[in-house]
């Protein structure tokens, strides 16, 4: 496997890491620019702080983690881009913090789709944001607090499906 210090991509999908192994992992390699974590049924908590010099989330990154509850995110200030579906179909996930990504310019399509349990989504002070994508949120039915602050002086492109009857729905 190498240098650990010089691996730049990982893919664990359908792998049963635990928290404590994505910590490790963060700790170890951190020069990773971009790891995938999808399909795990082991996942509860992310915490991706030690990953400072993560520029790009794919897409699917933690798509259909059934018990993964918290993320967090809010100290990638390399963060470029977060591809679609990145958190689609995590039904436990209950808050999501994108707060202080300063470099954050795209957010795919249905970043967040048919998270059913997600009660807040805190997006302020996203300063590079230019585009988000179609049903970013689709399907998030318990969603109760949505902050958007500072995105109003931006000059940002919210992507529309001409056959939604709103933004952000299909």
């Amino acid at each position: 496997m190498g240098n650990k210090n010089t691996i730049r991509n990982i893919k664990l999908r359908g792998t049963a890491v635990s928290d404590r192994g994505i910590a490790r992992i963060a700790r170890h390699m951190w020069r990773l620019t971009k790891i995938v974590l999808g399909d795990s049924s082991t996942l509860q908590r992310v915490d991706l702080r030690p990953l400072k010099g993560l520029r790009s989330i794919p897409q699917n990154f933690l798509a259909n983690c059934g018990k993964l509850r918290l993320l967090n995110m809010s100290c990638l200030t390399r963060l470029v881009t977060i591809g679609a579906s990145a958190l689609a179909r995590c039904p436990a996930l209950k808050s999501v913090n994108l707060s202080g990504l300063q470099s954050l310019e795209s957010v795919g399509d249905s970043f967040m789709c048919d998270c059913t349990s997600l009660e807040s989504f805190d997006a302020t002070h996203l300063k590079a944001l230019k585009t988000v994508g179609v049903t970013f949120l689709f399907g998030c039915s318990n969603l109760k607090s949505v902050n958007l602050s500072g995105l109003l002086n931006n000059q940002f492109r919210l992507k529309v499906d001409r056959r939604a009857k709103k933004v952000g729905t299909r």
